[in-house]
């Protein structure tokens, strides 16, 4: 997902990067799908955070456009809380 602020109309905007875009990859210099980027740089560094600030910078470049913030989800910690409720 890609959101962007615009405070002066006071409005967001959210788009869905489709997880099967085909492109290439920074890690590998091959060709696949836009959801194993994210899989490529971490087996690479081993850290979350490089992990998706290099995939934010990816996006960035392939959208035309600044990322400059992003958020990472633990889906098994998800999963418990809603488990939980």
């Amino acid at each position: 997902m890609v959101a962007s602020r615009n405070p002066e109309l006071e409005t967001v905007t959210m788009f869905s990067i489709p997880r099967d875009l085909y492109v290439k990859s920074p890690v590998t210099g091959g060709y696949g799908r836009i959801n194993v980027v994210f899989t490529q740089f971490f087996g690479r560094t081993k850290d979350i955070h490089t992990s998706a600030l290099n995939t934010a910078e990816h996006i960035s470049q392939i959208l035309d456009m600044e990322i400059p913030y992003y958020a990472t989800i633990d889906f098994a910690a998800f999963q418990e809380v809603v488990d939980t409720i």
